[in-house]
């Protein structure tokens, strides 16, 4: 709460967090990173929905924030020779002279 939402929304009123406030923290800290952006969600739904249980808010804020989409990537795998040489690698080592 400290290190990831405080610093963002420590000048606003409980009742001045609404959903566009925390749409706009949101995508603009998965920009940055993606898991800190999901552990900020986490953490701003539950200290918003304590708000809601104590009747500080009439609702929680969170629960209309859009989803977090994370970046696709294309997954590197080994060329031909790459697994060659592990194979290689491998078939050294187990082949090598155990002296304990």
């Amino acid at each position: 709460m400290g290190a990831l939402v405080l610093p963002a929304f420590k000048d606003l009123t409980l009742r001045e967090i609404g959903v566009a406030r925390c749409d706009y923290f949101l995508k603009r800290l998965a920009k940055r990173s993606y898991s800190r952006a999901k552990h900020a969600r986490v953490v701003l739904r539950l200290a918003l929905a304590l708000a809601v249980r104590h009747e500080i808010l009439p609702r929680n804020p969170m629960d209309h924030v859009s989803r977090l989409r994370r970046k696709r990537t294309i997954p590197e795998a080994f060329t031909i020779g790459e697994v060659q040489d592990i194979r290689a690698a491998i078939k050294a080592w187990e082949s090598r002279r155990i002296l304990a």
